[in-house]
């Protein structure tokens, strides 16, 4: 995926909804995050299909997986809830 969950805003470090309709919304303590994606984004050609939660789970397992050699660590787990939710749990 080249886009994602959130961006910057342009000439800025403040981060933006990209993917996601909306900054996430936070468990109170601190420890869920819950995105909800913009409807109608999709893959370009050749894939044409919808943009879903399990797309983000898939993207964030293979960099959290140590086999691929991936530095990012961020996250204990990350979860489609229905569709278009993903929920993600960051390590602690």
């Amino acid at each position: 995926m080249y886009n994602g969950l959130l961006g910057y805003k342009p000439d800025s470090t403040t981060l933006t909804p990209d993917i996601a309709a909306a900054m996430p919304v936070v468990s109170k303590d601190g420890l869920t995050w819950t995105f909800t994606l913009r409807h109608a984004c999709s893959f370009q050609p050749p894939v044409n299909r919808e943009v879903q939660a399990s797309d983000f789970k898939y993207s964030w397992e293979r960099m959290l997986n140590p086999k691929d050699g991936q530095p990012r660590r961020e996250l204990s787990s990350i979860s489609p809830v229905p569709r278009n939710t993903t929920r993600a749990r960051p390590k602690t």
